[in-house]
């Protein structure tokens, strides 16, 4: 595999999990994860999104946001309290998202 050769050539194995099986079946039995890249078949965005166990503060980076014409994931993950996310015109387009570090319950009211 090629992304698990880069992953070690970079010095990262002892940081990345590589799991060969069901996204959703693994996302369920995941603990809490600081990372997460998406890339998986464009109906598949928004449920993976919400299946993953984000820690506070954690990132998530999907790909293929502007080819994929995937505005629905967009508007998903930036309807979420308190969640920060940016479209980044790198490649294909990465949907940058960043979980609030503090539970949504916490966060100041807004003035809008």
């Amino acid at each position: 595999m090629e992304a698990r050769e880069t992953v070690e050539n970079l010095g990262l194995a002892d940081y990345v999990e590589f799991r060969l099986e069901d996204a959703g079946a693994a996302l369920s039995s995941l603990e809490p994860i600081d990372f997460a890249l998406i890339d998986c078949e464009k109906e598949d965005y928004v449920r993976f999104f919400d299946l993953l166990p984000l820690k506070p503060g954690s990132v998530v980076v999907a790909d293929n946001i502007i080819s994929h014409a995937l505005g629905d994931y967009v508007r998903h993950v930036r309807s979420k309290l308190g969640v920060e996310s940016v479209t980044l015109p790198i490649g294909k387009g990465l949907e940058v998202t960043r979980k609030p570090s503090v539970p949504p319950s916490q966060l100041p009211a807004s003035n809008s």
